[in-house]
């Protein structure tokens, strides 16, 4: 059984901006890997912590490339390029896909301050990549 249940459109925790993430500690850590296990569960290829009610800014993800899970913490899309045009659908709008159009490369930096404390370290299933103020 997985660890969360997935937040579903209409839930109130899904228009909520999520909290930065200030420390990278076991509650953290524990909150990525149950989130690795839900998206498992619901096959698919990323979740977000709203998703599972949680809000703060962490999402997982899989690209199902060999890499494994991986974790990004205070995410901040710095670059975009090219263009993708694919079907698309979402766990928390089950049952319906679209045609989107998207970039087809994406760089993610992590937001820093002039007292930021950047760090990459493992929870039990995959690497978290972390940049917060100290």
């Amino acid at each position: 059984m997985p660890a969360f249940s997935i937040r579903t459109y209409g839930d109130p925790v899904l228009r909520q901006r999520a909290a930065e993430i200030d420390d990278i500690d076991g509650a953290i850590r524990q909150l990525a890997d149950g989130m690795i296990e839900t998206m498992y569960a619901a096959a698919g290829l990323a979740v977000a912590a709203p998703q599972v009610g949680v809000e703060k800014r962490l999402f997982v993800y899989d690209l199902n490339d060999g890499a494994g899970p991986h974790t990004i913490v205070n995410p901040v899309i710095a670059e975009l390029g090219g263009e993708w045009t694919f079907d698309e659908g979402c766990l928390s709008v089950p049952g319906l896909y679209f045609t989107l159009q998207r970039p087809a490369t994406s760089c993610a930096s992590r937001r820093r301050s002039s007292k930021a404390a950047c760090s990459s370290t493992r929870s039990s299933t995959s690497r978290v990549t972390s940049c917060s103020s100290a």
